[in-house]
């Protein structure tokens, strides 16, 4: 499967305009790709007074999101506020489109980050999205769920090999960002794909891009050209290779890892 995962300097509160970016960026890469990660709130940024504005909108951009995946016939993934129909409450939401521009199961971010209020702006989610991208087994986290390894460990006895992140991850902190990324993907010999903002936001904030994507033992491959894409063919002959070596979900010990 060929992946692509992108670097994306947002423009804060112009969801018109990072759409439209967006989709310059994308009618000119490889058409035989077969998914594009985007990052954490792509199309409105951390300006958090203007998200309630932001949110009610999204449901427009969710439909030119599946147009756009039908158009060039390749998937997306990606994160943006959302008004759940049913509490009527703003989440952090990451969605997945297939190449046909059919929606696949949804995430709401669970671990919100308190020192960006997202607990006083968002609802935090209670569930796990599984899904499949061509032969793999897919699911989503977002950004700070990066940190909690208990996340990631369970969607991998449920099967999953292939974890999407989205993130905006400040510049500060990008070292940490690139060995958490690495820890979750070989403790469960999964590939880890990751997309993050770059540019500065109108608060002053920095974030790091660092878009990648990491193999089962670690490996991470970025962009080496200036647009900050990186595009890479991910195989599963790859998991199975390092499971023959070495395979720690097997080796689990009752009483002392679970």
């Amino acid at each position: 499967m060929k992946i692509a995962s992108i670097n994306l300097n947002i423009v804060d509160s112009e969801p018109r305009i990072n759409f439209d970016n967006i989709k310059k960026i994308v009618q000119n890469l490889d058409k035989t790709l077969d998914f594009i990660l985007l990052p954490e709130l792509w199309n409105s940024g951390y300006i958090q007074e203007d998200w309630i504005k932001i949110a009610p909108r999204n449901i427009i951009v969710l439909d030119k999101m599946k147009n756009l995946a039908k158009e060039i016939s390749i998937g997306f993934g990606f994160s943006m506020l959302w008004i759940d129909e049913n509490s009527n409450k703003m989440s952090n939401r990451f969605f997945a489109i297939d190449k046909n521009g059919i929606e696949l199961p949804f995430y709401d971010k669970v671990h919100l980050f308190t020192p960006m209020k997202e607990n006083i702006y968002l609802n935090s989610g209670k569930n796990i999205n599984i899904f499949n991208i061509s032969e793999f087994t897919a699911s989503a986290t977002i950004c700070y769920d990066l940190r909690f390894p208990e996340q990631y460990r369970k969607l991998a006895l449920m099967g999953v090999n292939l974890f999407l992140v989205s993130a905006e991850w400040p510049k500060p902190r990008c070292e940490t960002l690139l060995i958490l990324a690495k820890a979750r993907a070989i403790e469960n010999q999964a590939f880890l794909v990751l997309s993050n903002r770059i540019g500065k936001d109108k608060n002053g904030v920095e974030y790091c891009g660092g878009s990648t994507i990491i193999y089962p033992d670690g490996t991470a491959i970025f962009s080496e050209n200036e647009n900050g894409i990186v595009i890479n063919n991910i195989n599963m002959n790859d998991i199975i290779k390092a499971k023959k070596f070495i395979n720690p979900l097997l080796e689990r010990v009752s009483g002392v890892d679970f």
